[in-house]
Order: structure tokens, then C-alpha cells, then sequence
């Protein structure tokens, strides 16, 4: 009978116990997941910082956090990662109250793209491990990966040959902010013109002499077709890493740049357009807009976007048209929206395949046919 109730009283024990677990074993228990940085370049390696602490008044025999990443954010070893549509991670800490824990895991930005972390749960249990409580947290912390620059030298040059036609020193007022040199002065310079301190170091007359301004910017034109195949993703990542390439060198040179893509930004589900600007704000957004580019939806149709594409109101621009799609119909309106406008067109056609048919593509003024081994 002694034991009847010896088993009894247990039983009532495991029951409080269990009870008091499950209703406040929560309360101190805070996990959080989060990058080291918010931006990124295809391939860089950044940490994933995973954060626990507790102040709850119960001990934990053990606490074991739970999340979960984008596939293409890779975790070097992958210890406690389980890979289905997501990497799903779990870690176990050994953790007391009033502690703090934080572990550093290094993880690779595999592909662009903006990539968040979700479903961070805690679990734990009770003393005597006969029941697993278990409590949510929010991850909301992400990580915008931008596309990485690609080494097109036949490309920049063929751009900038035709970017210095346009950049003349005898069409164009002075600018007093681009400074070139100085030179001996001559009758009918600018007294203001003149450098008191070369003046004085050479005994002679002085002035400094002035780069012109240009009005000249640059609009990328990356555009794919409504329906692409899955066999041409990796030339079409190849597109938007080109891309990603000049507006980056241009930025960094001083020159404005716009973008106009029709494939549509898995964000606010539209194409993205972004005006002329050459701040490091501005290339920021550019790069952004590139790497939240859904190119398994349908983009825009091509004929319809090219319509709606901005011009702009500077008088010297060079429209840089990205595109693997070409065609005697589509060429020829190419060449229509841009009269007035240089125009050079990239055409990145696989390396290992036979040589393209790229019918229309003479029409175009410049052209480039960019070979992409993949």
C-alpha cells in the first residue's frame, strides 16, 4: 500500500513539475539568429551569429535552437544542417541562468538574392525529460547578396571608346571643380585662373587649366524574354552579373548611370527602373534591384517594356543594351528608341554552344557577342 502511494506522489510530482515547465519555462529564454552584415557579394564569406541567453528562474537540463536559411547561403561542414528547400540548422547549448551564449558560424553567399532567416525556435524540457516545451521567436534578420562582378575587359573598352567620343574639350564650358594641370600663362587667361604658388616656385606666369563638363550617362538596358528556359538561367545570371559589372566601373568613374530591367523584382513584383545617379547610394539601390530579380517568374513582355523605358533628358547619352534575345523585329525597333543615342548591344551566347544566328544583330551600330562559359 506504502508504495501505492510512493508511485502516487511521484506521479503527482512529474504532473506539477511538468505543469510548471510548460507554463513558465519560456519566460527568460530569449534566441535570436542573425547575419554579421547586411550586404553582400556573390561568394563572399560572412557569420551567421546565433545568440541565447537565459534569466528564467527553472534550470534547463539542455536548449536547443532551431532556424531556418536559404539554400543558397551554404554552412561550410554542415554539422546539425538538414538540406531540403531550406537549411535547417539546430544547436545544442548547455546553458545556465544568467548566461549568455554567443557562436560565430561561418556561412557562404552562394547566389544573389535577398535571403532571410526564419522559424527560430527554442526547444527544451523539463528536468526529468519527460515532455519537450517549446517557444518561437521572430527572424526577421536577412541579407541582400548583390551579383558578382564579372571581368569584361572587350566590353568596358568597346563602352568607354565610345564614351570618350563624346567627352571633347572644346564643345563644353570649363569645369572649375575637374582640375588637369597647369600650364604658362597666356594673353587673354582668366586672372582668376592663375596659380600664385606654381607662379611663384617657377619664376613664371602660371594658370591652371580645367577638364570640361559632359553631360554624358549611361542607361543599361537588361532585358530577357517573357518565358525563359531553365537551360538559360545560368546565361541569364551571366546578364545580370555584366550588368552589375559596368554599373559599378561607371559609378566609381563619376558617370551617371540608370537601369531598366524587365524581369520583375520578386519584392514589389513589378521590372525594375531606376533613374540616372552616380552616388554610392545610388549604386546600392541599382545593385539591389539586381539581386531581387525573380527569374522564375515571367518577365515583362520585351516589346511592351522597351516602350515604357524612360528617356533621358541629357542631351549625350550611351545606351547599353544587355540581351541575349535578338531578332530582325526587335533590332530594328532597338534602333528606332534610341535615335539620337549611342547604342552598343551585349549579346552573351553560351561558349560550348555552335555559333548563334543572331539575325538583326548587324542592323545594330555597335555590337558585342560576349562568349560565356558556364
Amino acid at each position: 500500500m506504502n508504495i501505492l502511494y510512493v508511485i502516487l506522489g511521484v506521479l503527482v510530482l512529474l504532473a506539477i513539475e511538468r505543469w510548471i515547465y510548460k507554463r513558465y519555462w519560456p519566460k527568460g529564454v530569449n534566441a535570436s539568429v542573425r547575419f554579421s552584415q547586411d550586404r553582400a557579394v556573390e561568394g563572399d564569406e560572412v557569420e551567421l551569429i546565433e545568440t541565447v541567453e537565459y534569466t528564467g528562474r527553472l534550470p534547463l537540463p539542455w536548449l536547443r535552437v532551431k532556424f531556418q536559411i536559404s539554400r543558397d547561403i551554404s554552412l561550410p561542414g554542415g554539422k546539425g544542417t538538414i538540406v531540403t528547400d531550406n537549411y535547417s540548422r539546430e544547436d545544442v547549448f548547455s546553458i545556465r541562468r544568467m548566461q549568455k551564449i554567443t557562436r560565430r558560424l561561418p556561412a557562404v553567399c552562394g547566389k544573389r538574392g535577398q535571403h532571410r532567416i526564419v522559424g527560430v525556435d527554442a526547444v527544451s524540457s523539463d528536468m526529468f525529460m519527460t515532455c519537450k516545451t517549446i517557444t518561437s521567436f521572430q527572424g526577421n534578420h536577412g541579407i541582400t547578396v548583390y551579383p558578382c562582378r564579372t571581368a569584361v575587359p572587350d566590353i568596358e573598352q568597346a563602352a568607354r571608346q565610345m564614351m570618350g567620343e563624346h567627352i571633347t574639350n572644346t564643345s563644353r564650358m570649363e569645369d572649375p571643380f575637374m582640375f588637369r594641370g597647369v600650364r604658362e600663362y597666356m594673353p587673354g587667361d582668366q586672372m582668376s585662373h592663375i596659380n600664385w604658388r606654381a607662379t611663384a616656385r617657377t619664376g613664371k606666369m602660371t594658370v591652371n587649366q580645367f577638364d570640361h563638363t559632359s553631360d554624358l550617362c549611361v542607361s543599361i538596358w537588361l532585358c530577357f524574354e517573357e518565358n525563359a528556359d531553365w537551360r538559360d538561367y545560368e546565361l541569364s545570371e551571366e546578364c545580370i552579373r555584366i550588368a552589375a559589372t559596368l554599373i559599378g566601373n561607371f559609378i566609381d568613374d563619376g558617370i551617371p548611370v540608370a537601369l531598366c530591367c524587365n524581369a520583375r523584382d520578386y519584392v514589389a513584383g513589378g521590372a525594375a527602373i531606376i533613374g540616372h545617379g552616380c552616388s554610392q547610394e545610388h549604386k546600392d539601390s541599382c545593385l539591389t534591384a539586381l539581386a531581387r530579380l525573380d527569374m522564375n517568374k515571367s518577365a515583362e513582355p520585351l516589346d511592351d517594356f522597351l516602350e515604357t523605358i524612360p528617356r533621358s533628358v541629357s542631351e549625350d547619352e550611351l545606351v547599353i543594351m544587355i540581351s541575349p534575345e535578338v531578332e530582325p523585329r526587335r533590332c530594328e525597333r532597338v534602333n528606332e528608341l534610341t535615335v539620337g543615342r549611342d547604342l552598343l548591344w551585349i549579346v552573351p551566347v553560351n561558349a560550348d554552344d555552335e555559333e548563334p544566328e543572331l539575325n538583326g544583330l548587324e542592323t545594330i551600330r555597335n555590337n558585342c557577342v560576349w562568349r560565356v562559359r558556364l
